[in-house]
């Protein structure tokens, strides 16, 4: 990538491979429908919006990162990682409200979409380390 600073495509690589990890995760929600969606574990994301909403959220976000990524249109690419965060969140919060209302309900999930929020955000952050780094040597000039 001419005029791209290892930091800048490090950036680049970082948030296009968590937006494949949300395109991913949006599309298994909407291959698994209502049925894979039935389990009592989403039952406070159910009430919140349709399975199918989840879905497309997520999969429009993890396409929006990467596609703005793939074209080094970091700003768009900041929009779809904080929207995949922002979901994370409140997939955090439902699996949340699911093992307070169900004693069977694992508790896992709610680590792995913490872990996944924060991998989003730090993307988020990180989507214009390159642009950075170039202001900093033209400061420097």
């Amino acid at each position: 990538m001419p005029g791209k600073s290892i930091g800048g495509m490090r950036a680049t690589l970082f948030t296009s491979a968590a937006a494949m990890g949300s395109l991913m995760v949006g599309i298994l929600i909407l291959a698994g429908g209502p049925i894979r969606f039935s389990s009592p574990v989403f039952a406070t994301a159910r009430d919140l919006a349709p399975w199918w909403v989840w879905g497309s959220v997520m999969t429009a976000s993890g396409l929006m990162a990467l596609a703005a990524a793939a074209r080094h249109i970091m700003w768009a690419a900041r929009v779809g990682h904080m929207a995949a965060c922002m979901v994370y969140i409140f997939l955090v919060i439902a699996l949340i409200g699911a093992a307070w209302q169900t004693k069977t309900a694992p508790l896992t999930g709610i680590g792995i979409y913490t872990a996944f929020a924060f991998i989003h955000a730090l993307a988020a952050a990180s989507a214009d380390e390159g642009r950075g780094i170039r202001q900093v040597r033209r400061a420097a000039e």
